[in-house]
């Protein structure tokens, strides 16, 4: 499973970041969300209400992890009723040094901020591609709960050395921030899909022979695939794995290809250095008219038009 996950994000130009690690006291809040990427909250200390439109507020404690996969609007404070400052507003503040949610810089007894102080570490992670069934899969909210895994538990040093890296900006901390949250967002994505065996496509994951199936579309792109032929390659009838896969990936095994097959292509053009026909051919098809009509049936415009682009648009 794991080695199918890595071909997904990686294809989907997975990428991560995190904006700070501060302490936050008093009536603090933050409004974020929005934007074409999904944000994460780690709680390390004290507790927290996160709020999604149209959902009642969340209680999240010391060591919980929120993830927002698709960038929805969401609210993040000591008590759900708070007014909150724009997130964007609050992280150019913080880089310039200035927290306006420090202790020292409000008028509150020492009680009230002992009792509603709370650091909280924030981030982002984007992806250059929404029409993924996995990405589709998830939830507009993640709440993974301190103690709820042994996995998460496990996950606690590479957290703090995230933290040390956000709280201390060692030389080099950039970088290795950057790699620290990428790992930390994949390590966390990879345990909710294993807690989600009932969710459409992530259910896919825990099927050995769909898995099986995704697996060899991944690694042996330009074979020639057929709905028979994958089905034989995993021991089964063409019917019972077409009606499997559909079940279970939420999409038919040659539309999930084709898709799948786009979105490599459209990774290989950015990079703006093969001849269409040679992609066409790395992604199997033979025919570049084909091909040529296959992707600007899924990306909306012809190859030549999106290589001159010279990004990922769609999907956005």
């Amino acid at each position: 499973m794991s080695d199918l996950l890595s071909d997904i994000l990686s294809g989907l130009r997975f990428r991560a970041s995190s904006y700070f690690c501060s302490e936050f006291s008093g009536d603090w809040g933050i409004s974020s969300g929005g934007l074409p990427q999904g944000e994460f909250h780690i709680l390390l200390n004290g507790q927290a209400w996160v709020m999604l439109s149209d959902s009642p507020p969340r209680q999240i404690r010391a060591g919980d992890i929120i993830l927002v996969p698709h960038g929805s609007a969401h609210r993040i404070a000591a008590a759900p009723e708070l007014t909150t400052v724009d997130g964007a507003t609050l992280v150019a503040e913080l880089r310039q040094g200035h927290n306006r949610f420090a202790s020292g810089d409000r008028a509150m007894n020492s009680a009230m901020n002992e009792q509603s102080a709370a650091t909280l570490l924030c981030g982002n992670f984007q992806y250059n591609s929404r029409i993924h069934p996995l990405l589709q899969a998830l939830p507009e909210l993640i709440h993974l709960q301190a103690g709820g895994s042994i996995l998460l538990a496990g996950l606690q040093h590479l957290i703090s050395g995230l933290a040390h890296e956000l709280q201390q900006h060692p030389q080099g901390a950039a970088l290795i921030r950057d790699r620290l949250t990428e790992v930390l967002i994949i390590q966390l994505l990879r345990l909710y899909i294993e807690d989600s065996p009932q969710l459409p496509f992530l259910a896919a994951f825990h099927d050995r022979l769909i898995c099986q199936a995704l697996t060899l579309m991944h690694e042996q792109l330009a074979e020639p695939w057929t709905v028979e032929s994958l089905a034989r390659a995993v021991g089964m009838s063409r019917s019972a794995f077409s009606a499997r896969f559909t079940l279970l990936a939420g999409d038919a095994p040659m539309n999930y290809l084709l898709h799948w097959r786009m979105q490599q292509a459209a990774l290989l053009l950015e990079q703006n250095e093969k001849p269409v026909a040679i992609i066409a051919e790395q992604v199997g098809y033979s025919s570049e008219p084909a091909f040529r009509k296959a992707f600007r049936r899924v990306l909306g415009v012809p190859p030549g038009q999106f290589s001159r682009a010279g990004k990922l648009s769609y999907g956005r």
